[in-house]
């Protein structure tokens, strides 16, 4: 881990806010670790809690980890549990860690130093790597810094490594809690936040410097391949919805479908039936996420009684 240390931190405060659920001890406690040391009073770290028991207890004593530490309880859902930590948050920036990654000694630092240099970013992001250092999520992270256009958002945001200025978060609503880790659409929350703030006129900057470590996820072929596949159906799911609740067209959506459904055909050609079998559920989960993110704007648009919050897209 100390191929990134470094000494820059910037000034501003910052809210880390962690949501959790599931036998998560081992993964929260490395987390925890990371944060060890950093200056009390630049940091403070709210664990939202989706468990119905006390678990994490003793993980989550503050005392053991150095820096300001809130416990919150939350019925599950990833963005539910997001907003409330928002919610009580007194950062001037909100970062939004998986339970399961790792911060390197100066990816605060760098967070705050681009804050100050960057007055105008509403949204700052950087990269993931894994444990041996390699590029973790998307086989190449950007080398350069930059301004991250709408298209950009789709290649390389990814919720680990984001941090938001609070108001700006708070100005758009939050998050979708629609979308996210135990949501039917189980993905993307965080690309729509940040298409959000851009829709507004917010900016969002890429700073490579920021490094999130995150382990790699287990390989589909192992566990239960009912459970992996469920799974990546509902993670299709969000992308569908989000390009369907910001007016994607009919094009699109047999785009979204088709690209997966091609893939599909090609694997059981190869008689990979597993790897088709994941591609027919990407297919299909993204065509439901489309279909109901575009009923949502429909009901949006005619101005009906049953319509949707329009800061989440979800129905009311």
């Amino acid at each position: 881990m100390n191929e990134y240390s470094g000494s820059r931190r910037g000034c501003l405060k910052v809210s880390l806010v962690v949501g959790t659920y599931g036998p998560r001890e081992a993964a929260l406690s490395r987390f925890l670790d990371s944060v060890r040391g950093l200056p009390s009073d630049g940091v403070e770290v709210i664990v939202v809690d989706q468990n119905p028991d006390e678990r994490l207890a003793q993980v989550c004593s503050s005392p053991r980890i150095g820096v300001e530490l809130t416990r919150m309880r939350s019925a599950p859902g990833l963005s539910r549990s997001r907003n409330l930590g928002v919610s009580a948050a007194r950062g001037d920036v909100v970062g939004f860690p998986d339970d399961d990654c790792w911060y390197y000694e100066q990816t605060l630092g760098v967070v705050g130093a681009t804050f100050d240099q960057r007055p105008e970013a509403r949204v700052v992001c950087g990269r993931i790597v894994d444990e041996h250092g390699a590029p973790y999520l998307h086989d190449r992270w950007p080398s350069q810094p930059g301004w991250v256009s709408m298209p950009d958002t789709l290649l390389f945001l990814a919720s680990a490594a984001l941090f938001v200025r609070r108001p700006a978060l708070i100005d758009v609503g939050g998050f979708d809690e629609a979308m996210g880790v135990g949501a039917w659409h189980g993905s993307c929350e965080e690309l729509d936040v940040a298409r959000r703030i851009l829709r507004k006129g917010g900016r969002i900057w890429y700073e490579p410097g920021i490094v999130v470590g995150h382990p790699r996820a287990v390989a589909s072929g192992l566990g239960d391949p009912m459970v992996h596949r469920r799974r990546e159906r509902s993670y299709a799911r969000g992308l569908g919805y989000l390009l369907g609740k910001e007016g994607a067209g009919v094009l699109m959506g047999i785009r979204l479908v088709g690209v997966p459904l091609v893939k599909a055909l090609v694997r059981l050609l190869m008689l990979d039936l597993g790897r088709s079998c994941d591609c027919q559920q990407q297919a299909m989960g993204r065509w439901e996420g489309w279909r109901s993110g575009r009923g949502c704007t429909r009901r949006r648009l005619v101005g009906t009684g049953v319509g949707c919050d329009p800061a989440s897209g979800t129905n009311t």
